[in-house]
């Protein structure tokens, strides 16, 4: 078969090279007249000419592509352009959000710091969004006036959402690392405190010659002072148990009268100082709860009462009914406290001074009894003035 192409056939290839040629010295004509904006790259395939097209359908493919959401704004804050990011910030299809004001889509404190950014050839700032669905998101809002007809803006925003957690978790950290040095300060100075009062009560006792009743002083003095150190563990022990979930309640069914005076009777050894007065019905109905933590969250009641509280005065211990509980008060004549510090005083290492002496104790002791009485499934709150005593009460269900 014969490969020989036809004169017609030569003659039309030729017209057509002619043309291509043509086409290809306009397209240089114009390029080096400046009528048309290109670059010709050498490549591997030869010289590639690259319009102002092609760069523009690569810039949208970039800006559709970036996680920053690119919005172009008319000078009064109508976005004239949005990208993908954008709208999915704030919640809503793209075909909406083009023609909607900026401001549609900011808080209400946002918007004069955005409306000032925006009178600006170029500024940033962090600026709060609030989506469709109520969402607040934190950005960061960088605007750059362009130099083209009607002065449009373009706006780079960026979502500051992980950033603030990062920072916030940070904050969280640095803050838990100072408790826990404090945590640690705290313990060791009032653990120390009764094991010297203990092993001093205890070496002297030993002593020849001390006498039988000195002896018995001191072998009271170290008993008080295992007795405090017992009730920071208690406390501790609680807080461990609560902070790692491992608090179980051991229910039971309790009479809570006999529970209340069987307490006081223990613990007038240790209100000698105080008259602890009860007031506590007979018809009381039986609960199921926890006898062992009803009892240590009524010793870190009535240790708060002895110690914000002058000796001689009344601590009274009431237990009354109400629907669907029973509500148990400790209640004082002490210095009071101070509305704003009230909501405060159920939180770690919070305890309240008292410029006529000396307070001891951790500032768990109310901590741990919000724990364990809202284990049970009741709430603790109290009542207070200056200078008028305090009544702190919780309840458990009945």
């Amino acid at each position: 078969m014969s490969n020989r192409r036809t004169p017609e056939e030569l003659l039309a290839e030729n017209a057509e090279l002619r043309q291509r040629l043509a086409d290809a010295e306009e397209t240089l004509r114009a390029i080096t007249s400046g009528e048309v904006d290109a670059l010709v790259i050498n490549t591997k395939s030869g010289e590639t000419v690259f319009t102002l097209q092609d760069a523009d359908t690569v810039y949208r493919i970039a800006i559709e592509s970036i996680n920053e959401g690119v919005i172009t704004l008319s000078p009064e804050g109508s976005i004239l352009y949005s990208n993908g990011c954008f709208a999915q910030m704030v919640g809503a299809d793209l075909n909406t959000v083009i023609g909607t004001s900026v401001f549609d889509f900011v808080t209400p404190d946002s918007r004069d710091p955005l409306a000032g950014m925006l009178a600006l050839d170029s500024s940033s700032g962090e600026i709060t969004v609030r989506s469709k669905d109520g969402v607040l998101v934190p950005t960061y809002f960088a605007t750059k006036r362009l130099q083209l007809d009607n002065l449009p803006i373009c706006a780079v925003v960026t979502d500051l959402t992980q950033q603030k957690r990062s920072q916030e978790a940070i904050a969280a950290l640095k803050q838990a690392e100072q408790l826990k040095d404090e945590f640690i300060g705290l313990v060791s100075h009032e653990i120390r405190t009764p094991l010297t009062v203990m092993i001093g009560a205890l070496s002297v006792a030993m002593s020849d010659g001390i006498a039988p009743e000195d002896a018995r002083s001191l072998l009271l003095d170290a008993k008080s002072g295992s007795e405090s150190l017992n009730h920071i563990v208690d406390n501790l022990i609680e807080l461990s148990r609560y902070q790692s979930h491992r608090l179980s309640l051991q229910k039971q069914l309790i009479d809570i009268a006999a529970v209340v005076r069987g307490f006081a009777e223990k613990e007038r050894i240790h209100t000698s100082q105080h008259h602890l007065v009860l007031d506590v019905p007979q018809d009381l109905p039986q609960i199921r709860a926890d006898r062992f933590r009803v009892e240590l969250v009524l010793v870190n009641l009535v240790s708060n009462a002895v110690k914000y509280s002058d000796e001689g005065t009344e601590i009274r211990l009431s237990v009354r009914q109400a629907p669907g509980s029973l509500v148990i008060s400790v209640s004082d004549r002490g210095i009071g406290i101070p509305a704003e510090r009230q909501a405060s005083l159920f939180r770690p290492f919070q305890r309240l001074e008292d410029p006529s002496k000396p307070v001891k104790g951790l500032g768990l002791g109310l901590l741990v009894c919000k724990r364990l009485v809202e284990a049970h499934g009741g709430k603790i709150w109290v009542e207070s003035q200056p200078g008028q005593g305090s009544t702190f009460s919780f309840t458990l269900p009945a």
